[in-house]
């Protein structure tokens, strides 16, 4: 092999390494970019998750209100307490399971009337307390696990058919 075939050799192979390296390059810009998207929905998704989170919170702590205040109303107009494990027919739903001291609290079951979802476990002073599934009858979503203060807290699997399932800590 001549002088001039060695060049051109080595001038190829050097082309050659440059446009590797240039498509090299592509690729991690283009799997960088496709990154800061991934973490970018996700950001996205766990705002509206913390939103939905303080939201239904607050739908709780009412429910919570409204439960107690119509129970109160019965007790005021001395109607007598449900029996335990009878249907109470709220504004927004039925509750059929324990009372205690005329307030929801032990194991019982609530069905929303508007959306279907159910909540069956443990209350509180009408909360959501101690172990219990939630199922939204619209999307799906199923919540099993621990409850404090109407709030998911502890323990807990959430499943969630477009996101799939999430094991682990409730804050």
């Amino acid at each position: 092999m001549d002088e001039a075939a060695i060049k051109r050799k080595i001038l190829e192979d050097s082309e050659k390494e440059a446009k590797q390296r240039k498509e090299l390059e592509e690729l991690e810009r283009n799997q960088q970019d496709e990154e800061r998207r991934r973490k970018l929905e996700m950001k996205k998704m766990m705002k509206q998750r913390r939103r939905e989170q303080q939201e239904q919170a607050k739908e709780s702590a009412k429910e919570a209100d409204v439960m107690a205040a119509e129970l109160a109303k019965r007790a005021e107009s001395n109607e007598p307490p449900p029996p335990e494990g009878e249907t109470i027919e709220f504004s927004f739903g039925t509750y059929i399971g324990q009372l205690e001291g005329g307030a929801i609290t032990g194991r019982g079951k609530f069905t929303w009337t508007q959306t279907g979802d159910v909540y069956e476990g443990d209350w509180r002073d009408g909360k959501r307390h101690g172990q219990g599934t939630l199922t939204r009858k619209a999307t799906g979503v199923v919540y099993k696990g621990a409850w404090e203060n109407g709030e998911r807290h502890g323990k807990g699997e959430l499943s969630d058919p477009a996101n799939g399932v999430y094991k682990g800590a409730f804050v």
